[in-house]
């Protein structure tokens, strides 16, 4: 096992961290805009280019073994640093890109991906449906064949980026099977609701989407011969995205908790000095390195393709989500009343923790397969 990030990959996690002090990082929190989809847009492009300029994308597009390690660091730095722009920009950037790169052809390739991989366009998943667990191979969205297109007829709930996407990925049971399709947020038959207010992430734009016979070209097909593939490594990617999501929030959590304890002053000395609150900081600091390790490993046995990675990467998701509702809720009791006001990071982690359980892989789910596979592989 080989944890060492080369110097490229220092250096891209370096630029990530240094975006706090840019002029980009003073508007990291898309949360305080209106709810005007033109705005939170406009906030969100100069992340995206600056990240490309970062080298964000680059472990994602020049490895085909997978990014590794390097990339779960840059990607809680970013998560630190910004939660809601990392969400939006990993969903809307680093996947599509991820997509397109591993099962785009033809126009996808040669004309939309650049486009991506410079920061020019967003893109939305509307994967899940909210009547069921797509685990469960269970559409009822549906892509009706139009001659060589098709025509895509559904409803997708909580799309990320809905309001703000300029392409959608969206997946839908085609007569062969079920695939993903490239959807134009300008297409007719489209309809988008207004942005929904989210108990977490609260700065990530979320709609719902009504899709009433919207055409899709044929050259707009993403992966139909190859879709269950597709829509499996889609999946596992917004896993290992949750997963670095978790760790940033440990993070951002561990530094205000013991920012407060050096400053915060209780009978004449700082609130560190005292037991219970090293305590709690060690036990921050105690999952925060666990969970990291566990993270790296899971990333370093997808990219040998190990055969241990998939049951890895669940554990990873799980323990990582779970431990940061737990790191946040500690950081919330070391701040005391003042955690409790709304807008700081540790309150901000403390609502955003709870979504990585439910969104992608749901706790209660992956404990199913943790157990499934652990009769393949013990």
């Amino acid at each position: 096992m080989n944890y060492d990030l080369s110097e490229e990959e220092k250096a891209i996690v370096k630029r990530i961290t240094s975006l706090a002090a840019s002029e980009v990082g003073l508007n990291h929190q898309t949360d305080t805009l209106s709810d005007n989809p033109a705005q939170v847009r406009r906030a969100l492009l100069p992340w995206a280019s600056a990240l490309v300029r970062a080298g964000y994308l680059n472990p994602c597009l020049t490895r085909p073994d997978g990014p590794g390690v390097g990339f779960v660091c840059a990607q809680e730095a970013l998560a630190a640093l910004a939660p809601s722009v990392y969400w939006s920009l990993e969903m809307g950037l680093a996947v599509i890109a991820r997509l397109l790169t591993a099962y785009g052809h033809g126009w996808q390739r040669d004309f939309l991906l650049p486009q991506f991989t410079e920061g020019r366009l967003l893109g939305g998943l509307a994967v899940c449906e909210g009547h069921q667990s797509l685990d469960a191979n269970a559409l009822q969205t549906v892509a009706v064949p139009d001659g060589e297109d098709f025509r895509l007829s559904g409803v997708k709930p909580q799309v990320i980026n809905a309001s703000v996407a300029d392409w959608l990925v969206v997946a839908a049971m085609a007569p062969e099977g079920p695939g993903l399709f490239l959807l134009s947020a300008e297409a007719s038959g489209l309809k988008i609701s207004p942005r929904l207010p989210t108990l977490s992430f609260r700065g990530t734009p979320v709609a719902d989407l009504t899709l009433e016979g919207c055409l899709i070209p044929a050259e707009q097909a993403l992966a139909i011969e190859r879709g269950p593939q597709a829509i499996a490594a889609l999946r596992f990617w917004e896993d290992q995205a949750l997963t670095a999501a978790g760790l940033g929030i440990m993070q951002r959590s561990l530094i205000a908790a013991r920012k407060h304890a050096k400053e915060h002053q209780s009978a004449g000395r700082p609130i560190i000095a005292y037991q219970e609150i090293g305590f709690k900081l060690a036990e921050m600091l105690t999952l925060f390195q666990t969970a990291q390790l566990l993270a790296q490993r899971a990333a370093w046995l997808a990219k040998i393709n190990d055969r241990e990675a998939a049951v890895t990467a669940v554990c990873a998701k799980v323990f990582c989500t779970e431990a940061a509702e737990t790191v946040a809720s500690q950081a919330m009791q070391v701040l005391g009343s003042r955690g409790l006001i709304a807008g700081n990071p540790v309150e901000e982690g403390y609502r955003d923790a709870k979504q990585l359980q439910i969104w992608g892989t749901s706790s209660e789910i992956a404990r199913v397969k943790i157990g499934d596979l652990v009769l393949q592989f013990y």
